[in-house]
């Protein structure tokens, strides 16, 4: 019997979407199966390995070391297959991608994912528009749109990717002038800048913290703005670490307070239906879905 014959590959499968997903409803959503179907596939791989893949913890599913082992194997064999493929037919892989994304995720967290999977598929033609945040009638000459904020979803399939979280952050030199107020979590006579998303009245109120009266306030129509604003040295703002990521590796930006509180959206992938979806279209999305960060869950 081969190696590949003794797999249970369609567990794997499921085990793949439940560890990136965190979360089983998520997943039987994701893979069109139900609940139940994605749990006995789980529990037949447990069996498979005789080992306990998966814990629950406050009620949140979490991978036990064995499961994070598997899943890093079985996402490096997929990335594996994935780069084997193109070039098993590069001529089918040949055209235009259109993709659609809001200025701010595809000046922050997009740009590098997009980018990458541009070098490892040459042949794929990437033509990237701009959509609004909270924009909800996506055009259908766009194969893939990234979005923050539900969109309507009539005829196309839509999918989850990432709830947010938000903090505080400014420049580290900003930081350095406003340390006291920032290490009391009082921000007193700090600048606070504001995007039209999120509320730093809100993020106050959830950190217990009275609002500071005397702070001074620039507002903003565009994240993306405020977040350059912060990053110049002006003030600080709220986003999410999508959003900052290539700025905190950077040093650009450096993060204030652990207090966290929930994005006012949801980024969501917006695409045609897969029997509708050029390979494309379905490559990019596959290579998004797995890009994104795990985040707890709950079933």
């Amino acid at each position: 019997m081969s190696r590949i014959s003794r797999l249970p590959l369609k567990a794997l499968h499921y085990f793949e979407a439940v560890c990136r997903r965190r979360h089983i409803g998520k997943a039987s959503e994701e893979l069109g199966v139900s609940y139940g179907a994605v749990g006995r596939h789980i529990r037949n791989l447990e069996a498979h390995f005789d080992a306990k893949l998966f814990t629950r913890e406050n009620g949140q599913l979490q991978m036990t070391a064995a499961g994070a082992r598997l899943f890093e194997a079985v996402r490096e064999g997929l990335d594996c297959i994935e780069r084997g493929a193109q070039h098993l037919n590069p001529e089918k892989l040949a055209g235009k991608l259109s993709i659609g994304c809001t200025p701010t995720i595809g000046s922050t967290w997009a740009a590098r994912r997009i980018c990458t999977f541009a070098e490892t598929y040459p042949q794929i033609e990437i033509h990237v528009s701009n959509i609004e945040p909270a924009q909800t009638s996506i055009p259908h000459h766009l194969e893939i749109a990234l979005c923050y904020g539900k969109p309507a979803a009539t005829g196309r399939a839509l999918h989850e990717l990432y709830t947010p979280q938000i903090y505080p952050l400014c420049s580290a030199s900003y930081a350095h002038r406003h340390q006291q107020a920032i290490h009391n979590r009082s921000f007193q006579g700090m600048t606070l800048l504001h995007d039209r998303q999120n509320s730093w009245r809100r993020w106050f109120e959830l950190a217990k913290k009275p609002y500071p009266e005397d702070a001074r306030h620039i507002h903003f129509e565009s994240t993306l703005i405020a977040l350059n604003a912060a990053r110049l040295g002006f003030g600080a703002v709220l986003c999410n670490m999508l959003e900052i990521e290539e700025y905190v590796r950077d040093g650009a930006l450096t993060q204030i307070s652990s207090k966290g509180m929930p994005e006012a959206h949801r980024y969501y992938l917006i695409s045609d239906k897969p029997e509708e979806q050029s390979l494309r279209a379905r490559l990019f999305e596959e290579w998004m879905v797995r890009s994104m960060p795990q985040q707890d869950g709950r079933d």
